[in-house]
């Protein structure tokens, strides 16, 4: 997956350009490769993510180990529609991939 999806995620970070500063949040961020890049630009700020996998945050984790000991990064599971972040929090988000595989928050 990591490997597969590069070029669009590489692509979806570019678009989203990054400043040192930035706190950026990743939805559904699979093996972590997203909040890696992220993390490289934002090396003065935050990046987050949420997903709903647990076997997706461990491997995220472990690719972004030293980011996340160093409090630059944290990742959680957990619902885009219940982030545990106050709101204004970030200056940018990305999800790519994600949709089809959340779960369907349009049920009642």
């Amino acid at each position: 997956m990591a490997h597969q999806n590069k070029p669009e995620t590489l692509w979806t970070v570019s678009l989203l350009d990054i400043h040192t500063a930035d706190y950026v949040l990743e939805v559904g961020f699979g093996p972590g490769t997203g909040i890696e890049f992220i993390a490289n630009r934002a090396t003065g700020g935050f990046t987050a993510g949420v997903d709903v996998s647990q076997t997706m945050l461990e491997e995220a984790v472990k690719r972004n180990d030293s980011a996340i000991r160093a409090g630059r990064v944290e990742l959680k599971r957990g619902d885009v529609a219940s982030l545990p972040y106050p709101n204004e929090f970030f200056h940018k988000a990305m999800s790519i991939h994600s949709i089809y595989s959340g779960r369907n928050l349009w049920r009642d």
